[in-house]
C-alpha cells in the first residue's frame, strides 16, 4: 500500500499537469474555431473604446446570467455559455464568442460569432436590447393611443415602410436594424431599440427610442412619433 501511494503521490503532478495542458487545447481550440467561423458571424460597431466595450460585454453577459467560460481584456475577447434558458435550440455548454478590435477613433468593432449560427443570429439580433435595458431615462419618448401589442405593429410597419427591418423582438421590446427618416436626410445606419411601456391603465404605450449614438435618438424619436400616429389614424 505504501509503494502505491508513494507511486499515485509522484505521478500527481503529472496527472495534474496534463489536465491543465488538455484544458488549454481546448480553450484554444474553442478560441480557434471560433475566430474561423464565418457564416455564424455578426457585427457592430460600438461608440466606445476598446475596454469601456470590454465592461459593456461583461454587464450583459452578468444580466443574461449566462457563463464566461473564456475572457481576456487585453486580447478583447468573451467565450460565454449558458444560452439554453433562453434559445431552446442549444444545449448549455453551445458557446458565443464576443471579439473585439479597435477601429477609428473611439469606436470598437464588435463580432458575435457562434457555431450554432442560429444562436449567433439570435444573440447579435437581440444584443441591441441586451446592452441598453435599463438605461431608458437616458432616452427620448412618445406616447401612442394603443396598447402595446397594437403599438409594435404600428412601429413595425412604420419601420419597413422606410426599407428597414426589424431584428429583435421580445416582451417590451423591438430591433430595428436602423432607418430611413424624412426624404433627403440621411439614413440612419446604427441599430434602435423601441422600449414599449403600457400605461393609463393599458390605453397608451410609451415608447423609448434608443441607441448605441445617444445624438440620434431625439431625431429619430420626432420622427417615429409622427409617423407612428399617422399610421395609426390610418388603420383606425
Amino acid at each position: 500500500m505504501i509503494r502505491r501511494f508513494r507511486v499515485l503521490f509522484l505521478l500527481a503532478p503529472g496527472i495534474i499537469l496534463a489536465g491543465c495542458a488538455a484544458a488549454r487545447w481546448v480553450a484554444g481550440t474553442s478560441l480557434s474555431r471560433l475566430r474561423a467561423e464565418q457564416e455564424g458571424r455578426f457585427s457592430y460597431r460600438l461608440p466606445l473604446d476598446r475596454d469601456s466595450a470590454f465592461s459593456l460585454l461583461t454587464e450583459v453577459a452578468g444580466s443574461l446570467e449566462v457563463y464566461e467560460y473564456l475572457s481576456d481584456r487585453d486580447e478583447g475577447y468573451l467565450v460565454t455559455m449558458g444560452y439554453d434558458r433562453m434559445f431552446p435550440a442549444c444545449i448549455d455548454t453551445t458557446e458565443v464568442g464576443f471579439f473585439l478590435s479597435a477601429a477609428s477613433g473611439r469606436e470598437t468593432d464588435l463580432k458575435i460569432v457562434s457555431l450554432n449560427h442560429a444562436l449567433a443570429r439570435f444573440v447579435s439580433d437581440n444584443f441591441p436590447y441586451y446592452a441598453l435595458q435599463g438605461r431608458e431615462r437616458d432616452f427620448p419618448s412618445f406616447a401612442l393611443a394603443a396598447g402595446s401589442v397594437e403599438a409594435a405593429e404600428i412601429i413595425r410597419q412604420v419601420v419597413e415602410s422606410r426599407g428597414n427591418e426589424l431584428r429583435g423582438k421580445g416582451n417590451g421590446y423591438l430591433v430595428a436594424s436602423g432607418l430611413r427618416l424624412e426624404r433627403g436626410e440621411a439614413k440612419v445606419d446604427s441599430p434602435l431599440v423601441f422600449f414599449l411601456q403600457e400605461i393609463d391603465s393599458g390605453s397608451r404605450t410609451k415608447v423609448t427610442v434608443g441607441s448605441f449614438d445617444v445624438s440620434i435618438s431625439q431625431p429619430v424619436s420626432s420622427f417615429m412619433e409622427k409617423a407612428c400616429n399617422r399610421a395609426l389614424q390610418a388603420a383606425r
